[in-house]
């Protein structure tokens, strides 16, 4: 069993359980660990996970750390969140041109880099600054994650290959968020009056340049069609009464839930539709989709597919969709590690799955 060498970029949500899954592999090896939060700099790896040391300290000596000598950076800080992308950017830029392959979760619009082919967010600037990079570093670059990443594009994707034709694609994601921790609650407006603009809804006033037009450009050109237009739409609920959840407690009349979504238009019509149903509670809009995270896919055409998948998990701060970015990332390294320099997508790498842990290695079994 071949070992990587990996450096751990960001220690958050998603971060953590990269970090936890790390260390618990035995074909990965931590070499380096990058923090951000002051308390966090020169704590040992396992020590931020409650458990015992294992020699590694959290840096924010990032030249350090590109001075390892390790296969892959896991990047997991903060990034279409942030006002601006030039620092994300700038780290990507540095670490592929250290030599390393970089499997990044942290800018939803580089799950689908191709000229022409929207979001537009990526020029051939851009473009050319990131594949300089890599070819500099002979390294590759793979944006991955879960919503986009994998429950936007990669399974509807997938449940087409056995359709005659498609009409549509929807997928919606349903989340309750009463029991999630997280400073983030503002950010994507919760707690709000209505009609302010939280800082996520800014991500969205340019529907070509959002952090989801990557995942419905992938779609659409996996069948084999390109996007005329990319629309955006929003509806919120309130209640007339304060809502105590784990974030705080959420005064009257602001938002509790809200529902989203763009629409990829194709010859002028729909094509693909994604669309996100956010609750703090389920006793508004009873009209809309409840659950506790879940994702629905819904395929017009021949034939017909609806799927449903729900995830769940009792570590760290109990919300799926950390898990499963950090697994995705990681799940790959073999995958990208082996794969040729330059940018690659879902359509440049093999097939890979999960590991099953403390089983014997298939070499060993009778």
């Amino acid at each position: 069993m071949s070992t990587y060498r990996v450096i751990q970029w960001g220690t958050g949500n998603v971060g953590r359980h990269a970090l936890r899954g790390i260390l618990e592999r035995p074909e990965l090896e931590l070499v380096g660990l990058r923090a951000y939060s002051p308390e966090k700099i020169g704590v040992d790896a396992g020590e931020l996970l409650g458990e015992s040391p294992v020699g590694v300290v959290a840096t924010d000596d990032v030249d350090a750390l590109l001075a390892l000598d390790a296969d892959c950076v896991v990047y997991n800080a903060l990034g279409t969140t942030l006002v601006s992308l030039d620092q994300p950017v700038d780290d990507l830029v540095r670490i592929l041109e250290s030599g390393k392959d970089c499997i990044a979760s942290a800018i939803d619009l580089f799950i689908f880099v191709q000229r022409g082919v929207a979001p537009a967010f990526l020029t051939d600037e851009l473009i050319d600054r990131l594949e300089r990079a890599c070819e500099r570093g002979s390294s590759t670059l793979y944006g991955t994650g879960m919503t986009p990443g994998f429950a936007l594009d990669l399974l509807p994707v997938t449940l087409t290959r056995v359709c005659r034709n498609v009409e549509h694609v929807r997928i919606t994601e349903v989340v309750n968020l009463r029991d999630y921790r997280s400073t983030m609650m503002e950010f994507m407006g919760f707690g709000l009056p209505p009609d302010f603009d939280a800082e996520m809804y800014k991500l969205f006033e340019d529907p070509p340049n959002s952090p989801y037009a990557a995942s419905l450009a992938m779609v659409a050109h996996a069948l084999g069609a390109g996007l005329d237009s990319i629309t955006y739409e929003r509806e919120i609920a309130t209640l007339d009464e304060p809502l105590e959840v784990a974030a705080g407690v959420m005064a009257p009349g602001t938002n509790v839930a809200t529902r989203f979504w763009f629409t990829g238009h194709s010859g002028g019509r729909p094509l693909v539709t994604i669309e996100y149903v956010w609750r703090l509670t389920d006793d508004v809009r009873p009209d809309w989709p409840v659950g506790h995270c879940k994702w629905d896919v819904e395929v017009t055409g021949d034939p017909g597919i609806r799927s449903e998948m729900e995830f769940s998990t009792a570590t760290d701060a109990k919300r799926p969709t950390s898990i499963t970015v950090a697994m995705h990332c990681l799940n790959a390294i073999p995958a990208v590690v082996a794969a040729p320099p330059g940018i690659v997508s879902h359509f440049d790498l093999p097939v890979f799955g999960g590991r099953a842990l403390g089983r014997a290695p298939r070499s060993q079994m009778a």
